[in-house]
């Protein structure tokens, strides 16, 4: 695997990950993440959960089925 191929696995998260660490989540926050079904939209969907947060997802009706809206929560 090419560093290419194996920087674009990273990449949601990595993205997500910095944007959230510039915001003030705590447990029962509220997040809403326009692009949910995207790289970056679904690692935020991920961990604002993880961080505890009700969270909202926003996309396109094509993409929505990409959505990790059932991503597990624990």
């Amino acid at each position: 695997m090419t560093f290419t191929d194996a920087v674009t696995l990273v990449f949601g998260g990595t993205t997500a990950h910095a944007f959230f660490s510039r915001a003030a989540i705590k447990p029962g926050s509220t997040v809403l993440v326009n692009g949910a079904s995207g790289a970056v939209g679904t690692a935020a969907v991920q961990l604002a959960k993880q961080m505890g947060a009700r969270v909202t997802e926003a996309c396109r009706a094509p993409t929505a089925s990409w959505s990790p809206r059932s991503a597990p929560t624990g």
